[in-house]
């Protein structure tokens, strides 16, 4: 895919780069390593508010289709994604640990969302032609 067929092709850059640290679990391991040093995003919160943020508002989705997403089908898996995601946040004690966050079993269904939604993003993806859309997007 060209990476002109979106209008902001550096936040659907940022939107792939947050979908698949949630789909890596074992990049996730990272945010409660004693043995690593953190900063806000190295954590759950800063992939929590990001994702928020990434969708759109809910009585217009559609809307989102040449933004950052190119069809529905991305919007849709993205969507699940956020649902999931959500519904780990508002059941999972907010007082609770990254590590506490990733044990829980609604927390692997969040990885198995996002990995389900990477596959469909990066379907016919080039992140190359994405890159430079971007480049060209802002010397304009």
């Amino acid at each position: 895919m060209k990476g002109s067929d979106v209008k902001y092709p550096g936040m659907r850059i940022e939107l792939l780069e947050e979908v698949c640290i949630l789909s890596e679990p074992e990049i996730q391991k990272g945010w409660f390593d004693s043995n690593f040093k953190h900063s806000f995003s190295d954590s759950i919160s800063f992939y929590i508010l990001t994702l928020i943020d990434a969708m759109p508002c809910e009585d217009k989705p559609p809307d989102a289709i040449g933004v950052v997403f190119r069809n529905y089908e991305e919007l849709v898996y993205v969507h699940f994604l956020h649902t999931t995601l959500l519904r780990a946040i508002n059941t999972i004690d907010e007082n609770q640990s990254d590590e506490d966050y990733f044990n829980s079993p609604l927390w692997q269904d969040v990885i198995e969302a996002a990995k389900q939604a990477h596959a469909v993003l990066m379907k016919d993806e080039d992140l190359e032609a994405l890159a430079e859309a971007e480049r060209n997007r802002v010397v304009e």
